[in-house]
Formats: structure tokens, sequence, C-alpha cells
């Protein structure tokens, strides 16, 4: 039971697909996220690149995979890791330019330090609880309910950034809280990145997908 539980969890979101207008709609949210840095930050090549990166990476992947069409089975779940990790990405890379303005010397280092700790047990924690409903469940019923969610968490952070600038730009205590926030809404959305994982599992591993096909064949025969 456990060894079906893991490729039902290994191949959820194979049946799904994601329209062409949705991945526009996606890629201008990264892009969107990136921009204010990409302002910002235009005279640090650094820093510059690692901002373009993730926007890059997606148009890509979209364009090489999805060649104006539906992305779906495997590839969607790859498309899938592919933005949860870009979303993560930029709103990291939010709260670390606004903590490097805000901290600096042994502080700075700290707070650093606290974050990347912080990366790491979000894995750890995001790991046991696949782990956890896989042991545990006898049918794998999670869904995707998670669709839209970054749209919204996108939304929860435009109304802080507005917040922010709105009332007073210069208020440490706001920029703080935002930076705050834009480490929490990336550590979540960093839990996409096991999508990434299940695509390369199912690479190495085509008889699960080869099952998976076989099993839909005979039932639409019936």
């Amino acid at each position: 039971m456990k060894e079906d539980n893991f490729e039902k969890y290994i191949l959820l979101g194979i049946e799904e697909r994601i329209s062409v207008p949705k991945q526009i709609e996606n890629g201008i949210l990264i892009l969107l996220i990136s921009l204010p840095l990409i302002v910002i930050e235009r005279h640090n090549f650094l820093f510059l690149l690692l901002c373009l990166f993730p926007t890059l990476l997606y148009l890509i992947f979209v364009i090489t995979v999805g060649k104006g069409k539906p992305i779906e089975g495997i590839q969607y779940i790859l498309y899938n890791g592919i933005f949860s990790v870009s979303f993560s990405w930029e709103l990291g890379l939010i709260g670390i330019d606004i903590l490097l303005h805000l901290f600096s010397g042994k502080e700075r280092n700290i707070i650093i330090c606290v974050v990347s700790v912080g990366y790491v047990l979000m894995f750890i924690l995001y790991g046991y609880i696949i782990k956890n409903q896989i042991n545990k469940k006898d049918d794998y019923g999670i869904k995707n309910t998670n669709k839209g969610i970054s749209f919204i968490l996108f939304g929860v952070l435009g109304v802080a950034v507005a917040r922010t600038f709105l009332n007073d730009i210069s208020n440490r205590k706001a920029l703080e809280i935002l930076c705050i926030l834009c480490f929490f809404l990336s550590y979540l959305t960093l839990i996409g990145i096991f999508n990434i994982y299940k695509y390369r599992y199912l690479m190495k591993h085509q008889e699960i997908l080869l099952k998976y096909q076989n099993r839909s064949e005979n039932h639409g025969s019936l």
C-alpha cells in the first residue's frame, strides 16, 4: 500500500494541463515581481542577473516545451516546479534586498544565517509532511488545491508593498515587516520544488509512467 501511495504522489498532477493564456499570465506575474528589483538594482550586475534568472528560466521553458500549446502530462509536473521555484526565488530576493539595506555588520550576518536555516527547515518540514501522507493514507487523495494560491499570495504582497510605499517609504518597521513577509511567502511557495523531484524520478523510472499509461488505456476501453 505504501508503494501504491508513493506512485500516486509521484503521478499527482499528470492528468492536469495549463493553457497558453495561463502560461502567459504566470509569466507576467513573475515579471511583475522581479520588475521593482530590476529597476532598483539595475546598476548591480550580479543582483540584476539573479533577478532575471527565474524570469528567463520560465520563459525558456514555456517557449521550448509549451511551443504555443497547453502544457500537460509529465511536463505539467515540471512546469509547476519551475513556476513555484521562480516565484519563491523572486520573493526571497526581495527579502534579501531589503535585508541588505536595513542591516549591516554582525546583525546582517546573523539574520542571513537565520533565513538560510529557515529554508533548510522548510525542506525538512515539507519532506516530513509528504512522507507522512504517503505512509498513513490508504488512498492518496491530495488534489491540486493550490491553484491560484500564488496569485493570492502575490495579492497579499502587493498590498503590503503599496501600503509601505504609500504611507512612509522611510518607515523602517514597515520595511522590516515587508522583509519578513517576503521570506514567509518564499518559504510557502518553495514546496513546489518537489515537483521537479517528481519529474526527475519519473524520467528515471519509466515503468511507473508505462503502468499509468496502461491503466489509463484499460480504463478508457471499458
